[in-house]
């Protein structure tokens, strides 16, 4: 079945009829290749009417309507095609630089038509057991392929290459025909091992030129690993997740993923997505990532509001407006917000806080206006997470959790300023207003760490301690500008002894990224006298309790609390995205 969210109000994608005719090899050979110009015209997968498209063909204008769109900017990018040299027909992809390089598969094939379908110039014809040297330097920055996974030796093949020409920075775009589940599957299960793989959704394709014969992937080099299987002999997928370290979809939006209990695999499902009401946006989720409080509220067996579809970092556009709103419309591009802003509340007006009295953390999975929720299934509901609900391919929100983005910021990248980077950043610059040449120490080199530790490096702390149970954490560190390094496991005395003995007394600044409350009596600990400051940012999975002697206090310390780095989104989210896009320092959106 399709895995995509239902919307009452839009208009469902055309259904395209085929016939499965059977052609002579060399009729087919030339329908195959674009190049058949007879009268007879038999529909074969992926043709319909007089209208000729292939996989590549459906590529190549899902290609150009991406670009049409703004979804994709591939000006002055670095492409490699995979296969052969028809991807495009009649279509101008006006965007691909002059460098688009041709590999292997059907090369030989197409110079011997003498025919190079496709607008891109071809610079070079490449082909050979393996990628020649001067096509993987630089990396591309995209891959594009089209009827490369017809058997499992070309499924080998294909991840092969793909692993020589990846970096961490590259999308791989493939579309292909379904002709055998079993070899699809086979691929599936096999490029999950090394890439993060999502599936384009046929809404995202050109509107004129949608199969149901034929499907495409996206796959990205990630740190988390999903897994699909067949359950039972049905088209429902159930997708396990290895909870690794925090994502995003590189385009590709996540299809609706519930969990039906506590701990339990997230499932695919199809669901019903309400029309938004009034002061309520609908939005088409086009990244999503995985942040640590998702896993720890899936797992809670505290507050048990389940089925549940969770997720609440996010990138999207806007698909609709419900009544009264007037500060977005269709298309606009928009970060979620889990804590919103009214603008009008006590706390909204004050500069002290960004804790919304109207819209702030929601817990009951409802939306805020009315207590109901959004989603459903089968007539019965499905609740939201933090008001958003991002792991699913449209989810509505309150016009007040969301915050209007530039439309040439990557919605792929700013994602993540929806929650873990900009909380880490605001913890140092504005809750704790990190001063220059101060010692900090930071607990937990996850997103939120790694953001404290950058941002303090950008105030000018002189030496910022990273602490961590993963050594392997602590070369990616020092990009962020971690100066040192403490694993707790390799010292026999507790961690806060560690740090006072390297900082003289203990550090200036001191925050808790992990989401343990007895992490957080440590890093009170680890401050120095007088005037050290810990800031806690995590979400504790137990024991939300914090202990710590009276005289931790009685000595000068002080103990804060962080939301959103204190941001109040509205207004200082778009700030923080001119940074990025004025090319200021933040690594994790370079």
């Amino acid at each position: 079945m399709e895995m995509r969210s239902a919307l009452p109000s839009s208009a469902p994608p055309a259904a395209f009829e085929y016939d499965d005719g059977d052609y002579d090899e060399e009729t087919a050979a030339m329908v195959k290749m674009g190049s058949f110009d007879g009268e007879v015209r038999k529909m074969s997968p992926g043709v319909t009417g007089a209208v000729m498209w292939d996989s590549g063909t459906v590529l190549g204008k899902f290609l150009e309507h991406a670009v049409d769109t703004g979804r994709l900017h591939l000006q002055g990018k670095r492409a490699i095609e995979l296969g052969s040299a028809h991807l495009g027909v009649q279509v101008v992809l006006t965007d691909l630089p002059d460098r688009l390089r041709l590999l292997r598969k059907n090369v030989e094939t197409n110079l011997g038509l003498g025919v190079m379908r496709g607008s891109a110039m071809v610079m070079e014809l490449i082909w050979g057991e393996d990628p020649d040297p001067d096509v993987l330097e630089p990396l591309a920055d995209y891959v594009l392929g089209s009827d490369v996974v017809y058997s499992e030796a070309a499924v080998e093949d294909l991840l092969s290459t793909l692993t020589q020409l990846c970096g961490t920075h590259t999308t791989v775009f493939l579309a292909g025909e379904l002709r055998n589940d079993a070899v699809l599957e086979y691929f599936l299960v096999a490029a999950m091992e090394d890439f993060l793989v999502g599936r384009v959704d046929q809404m995202d394709w050109h509107p004129d030129y949608r199969s149901q014969r034929v499907v495409m992937h996206t796959l990205k080099v990630g740190l988390l690993r999903v897994t699909e299987r067949w359950v039972g002999g049905t088209n429902l997928r159930a997708v396990n997740v290895i909870f690794e370290s925090r994502f995003t979809y590189h385009y590709s939006p996540p299809t609706p993923a519930m969990a039906w209990g506590p701990g339990l695999e997230l499932v695919i499902e199809d669901v019903e997505v309400s029309p938004p009401q009034p002061m309520e946006i609908r939005v088409k989720v086009v990244c999503t990532s995985l942040c640590r409080s998702d896993v720890t509220a899936w797992q809670s067996q505290a507050f048990p509001l389940f089925p549940r579809i969770f997720g609440h970092e996010a990138s999207g556009i806007v698909e609709s407006v419900g009544e009264g709103v007037t500060e977005f419309q269709a298309g606009d591009h928009v970060l979620t917000l889990f804590t919103g802003e009214c603008m009008a509340c006590k706390h909204c007006r004050s500069t002290k806080s960004n804790m919304c009295q109207v819209l702030g953390l929601e817990r009951r999975g409802v939306m805020h206006s009315d207590q109901k929720t959004r989603f459903s299934l089968k007539g019965n509901p499905i609740y939201h997470y933090c008001a958003v609900s991002s792991f699913s391919e449209y989810t509505v929100v309150h016009s007040g959790c969301a915050v209007k983005v530039r439309p040439d910021a990557p919605l792929e990248k700013i994602c993540l300023l929806s929650c873990g980077v900009a909380a880490g950043i605001g913890a140092a610059w504005k809750v704790a207003d990190v001063s220059e040449h101060s010692t900090i120490a930071v607990f937990g080199l996850g997103t939120v760490g790694l953001s404290v530790a950058l941002a303090a490096k950008l105030r000018g702390a002189a030496r910022i301690i990273g602490i961590d149970v993963n050594s392997e954490k602590f070369e990616t560190a020092k990009a962020f500008g971690v100066t040192e390094f403490i694993n707790p496991n390799d010292h026999d005395e507790p961690v806060q002894q560690v740090i006072k003995k390297i900082s003289d007394g203990g550090v200036d600044y001191a925050f808790e990224c992990v989401g343990d409350t007895g992490t957080i009596t440590t890093a009170l600990q680890s401050c120095c006298d007088g005037w050290g400051l810990t800031v806690t940012l995590g979400v504790p999975k137990e024991k939300p309790e914090i202990s710590a002697h009276y005289a931790q206090f009685l000595s000068g310390k002080t103990l804060k609390g962080s939301l959103y780095g204190g941001w109040k989104p509205k207004q200082d989210i778009p700030k923080l995205i001119d940074m990025y896009l004025n090319k200021y320092a933040i690594p994790f959106l370079l």
